[in-house]
C-alpha cells in the first residue's frame, strides 16, 4: 500500500471558505480570541486566503493549533478520507480546557476530561453518535417494550411490568458500561390504568417514585385519567390531516375509523379478543367517533369558504 498516495487529499477551495461563512449564523458570541462571525465575513478576499490555508494546513496535518483547544471549530469533511476526519476530531477534545466569564472579572482556564464540549456544534451529533450505540446495545434482546429516545431523555413503555423491569435493567447496566449513569431523581414512573394499581420498579436497590402526570418533548400524559386530551390534541389531528383536501370514500371512512379504535382500544385496555363493541369502548372514554367530528370539520370548513367567497 502506498501511504502517501493514500494521504492525498483535495485541498479546501476558498469557494467552500465562503460557502461556509454564509452558513454561520450572525449575533453569535465569539471565542476567546474575540472575532466574530460578521469580521470574518467581512474581511475580503484576504482573510479569505488566510482562513484557507489553515484549515488546509490543520487538514493536511491531522491536526489543530493548540489555540484550537479554547475556541469552537468546524472540520469541513472532504469525502474519501475519514481517518483524517476522526483525527480531526479527536484533536478537538485533546488538551480540552474552558472558563467562566463573569462580567469583566478574570477568569481562569480548567480542564475539561469528560462529556462533549458545551455549544459545540459537533457535540449534539457525537452523543447521538453515542447514544445510538448504546441503544443498539441495550436493544439486542427482543421484547415488547416501547423505548423512546431524543438526545438524553428516554422513556420506556411497556403492558408487563416483569419486562419493563428487564429492560430498564439493561438501560443501567449499558449506560454503566459507557461510562454514563441514570440520574435515579430524574427517573419516574407513570401507571395508565383504569383501576388502581401500584407498579415497582427498582435501579439497583433505589424504588422509583410514581407519579399521576408527565411531561415528556412538551407533551402531557396522564395516568389517571382517560387521555382524552391526548386523543383531541394527538390523535385526532393526525387522522384528519390535510382533510379538507380528500375526496372521502366509503374506504378511506372505513380505514380512519379503523385507525382511531386501535388507538382507543389501547388506552382502554382491550383487544378485538374481548369482544367489546366500538360504541361501548367510545362511551366509556367519553370520545365521539373521529368520522363525526371529520364531518362537522368539513362542514366548518366549506361554510368558511363561502363566506370568504363574498
Amino acid at each position: 500500500m502506498n501511504v502517501e498516495e493514500e494521504d492525498e487529499f483535495e485541498e479546501i477551495t476558498t469557494e467552500e471558505i465562503v460557502y461556509a461563512l454564509k452558513k454561520m449564523k450572525n449575533n453569535k458570541s465569539p471565542g476567546c480570541d474575540e472575532l466574530a462571525v460578521e469580521m470574518l465575513k467581512q474581511g475580503g478576499q484576504e482573510i479569505k486566503m488566510y482562513l484557507k490555508n489553515i484549515f488546509n494546513h490543520a487538514w493536511n496535518e491531522g491536526a489543530i493549533p493548540d489555540e484550537w483547544n479554547s475556541a469552537l471549530i468546524c472540520p469541513i469533511f472532504k469525502k474519501g478520507n475519514k481517518r483524517k476526519l476522526l483525527r480531526a476530531v479527536k484533536s478537538i477534545y485533546k488538551d480540552c480546557k474552558s472558563a467562566v466569564k463573569c462580567g469583566k472579572e478574570e477568569y481562569k482556564w480548567f480542564g475539561i476530561e469528560t462529556g462533549v464540549r458545551q455549544g459545540g456544534v459537533l457535540s449534539r451529533l457525537l452523543f447521538a453518535l453515542y447514544m445510538d450505540c448504546i441503544l443498539k446495545n441495550v436493544n439486542r434482546v427482543e421484547d415488547r417494550v416501547v423505548t423512546l429516545a431524543y438526545a438524553d431523555d428516554v422513556a420506556l413503555a411497556s403492558q408487563n411490568l416483569e419486562e419493563l423491569q428487564e429492560s430498564l435493567n439493561r438501560w443501567n447496566n449499558a449506560l454503566n458500561e459507557y461510562g454514563l449513569r441514570l440520574n435515579i431523581e430524574k427517573c419516574e414512573v407513570m401507571t395508565v390504568s383504569r383501576e388502581e394499581s401500584e407498579s415497582v420498579l427498582r435501579v439497583g436497590n433505589d424504588v422509583l417514585g410514581e407519579i399521576e402526570e408527565f411531561k415528556y418533548l412538551g407533551v402531557n400524559f396522564n395516568g389517571m385519567e382517560l387521555m382524552e386530551r391526548e386523543i383531541n390534541t394527538i390523535l385526532r389531528p393526525i387522522l384528519t390531516y390535510g382533510a379538507k383536501t380528500w375526496k372521502l370514500t366509503t374506504k378511506t371512512e372505513s380505514r380512519i375509523g379503523a385507525a382511531e379504535m386501535r388507538v382507543l382500544r389501547i388506552i382502554y385496555g382491550v383487544t378485538r379478543r374481548d369482544r367489546m363493541r366500538n360504541e361501548v369502548i367510545r362511551a366509556e372514554l367519553g370520545v365521539e367517533s373521529v368520522l363525526e367530528f371529520l364531518d362537522i370539520y368539513r362542514r366548518m370548513s366549506d361554510v368558511y369558504q363561502r363566506t370568504s367567497d363574498v
